[in-house]
């Protein structure tokens, strides 16, 4: 803590033991001919964090050819393409963002974050029922990684020793790996868990390109914290609109 004096003015600037980010409180009067505080203020001043360079991250993208131009399916159960291809994984990060580009001047686009979860770590000599839902290894992993879990479809007692990484790698969505008695189907991106609030992505003047189309929209943001993997529904697309969704967590 160091502290600093003047006629008018005392601050205290106290920084955070491991980061050094400093949190600074400032106590200032002014004083009258006969010395008297006339005026008295507080301020408080939290330090913030700036963005790195922009989608230096991990940052996931929903297009077409090259827009999507139609909404997503209402049946969460029967989602399928590019939703599911481009769920964005989560660790620690609690905030997540999005920018729409948009093919239209007046264009608006409804987005729904929906939640999924991979389940449970793995375990040895584990009896699991249909319906159980494992994740191989930890969210860093390959199986969370890139947004995929597995389903039991056999039940039966997982084997005494994880099989090796690549033996859960190399299968294709939808289909089956053996593990003790247990055959694990593999799914994207996880069970549904839940949905965010819907927020509308509006476009404006600015765009990415000197032609027509390409038009930025403000970035919207969610708070996500607890969640781990996220994927962007479309619930609505104005007419004759097409869309690109750039998205990405911190």
């Amino acid at each position: 803590m160091s502290q600093s004096t003047g006629s008018t003015q005392t601050s205290i600037i106290i920084p955070e033991a491991e980061s050094g980010k400093r949190i600074a409180f400032r106590k200032s009067h002014q004083l009258d001919e006969y010395n008297s505080e006339i005026r008295y203020a507080e301020l408080v001043s939290i330090a913030g964090e700036r963005f790195s360079t922009p989608l230096d991250w991990d940052c996931q993208i929903r297009e077409g050819a090259p827009m999507i131009t139609s909404v997503d399916g209402a049946d969460i159960s029967a989602l399928t393409g590019d939703i599911l291809l481009n769920t964005l994984n989560l660790t620690e990060e609690k905030t997540l963002y999005a920018i729409v580009e948009h093919s239209e001047s007046n264009g608006t686009c409804g987005i729904t974050p929906l939640i999924f979860d991979a389940g449970e770590n793995r375990g040895n000599s584990r009896e699991y029922v249909v319906g159980s839902i494992v994740h191989y290894g930890t969210p860093q992993d390959q199986g969370a990684e890139i947004g995929e879990c597995f389903e039991c479809t056999t039940a039966g007692i997982s084997a005494a020793e994880c099989p090796a990484a690549n033996y859960w790698w190399s299968p294709d969505i939808g289909e089956t790996v053996e593990d003790g008695t247990v055959i694990w189907t593999k799914r994207r991106p996880g069970y549904f868990w839940g949905q965010l609030e819907k927020k509308t992505s509006t476009a404006s003047a600015l765009r990415w390109g000197n032609s027509s189309g390409n038009y930025l929209s403000p970035v919207l943001s969610w708070d996500v914290c607890g969640a781990w993997f996220i994927a962007l529904h479309i619930t609505e697309l104005s007419t004759s609109n097409g869309v690109k969704i750039f998205f990405w967590a911190l």
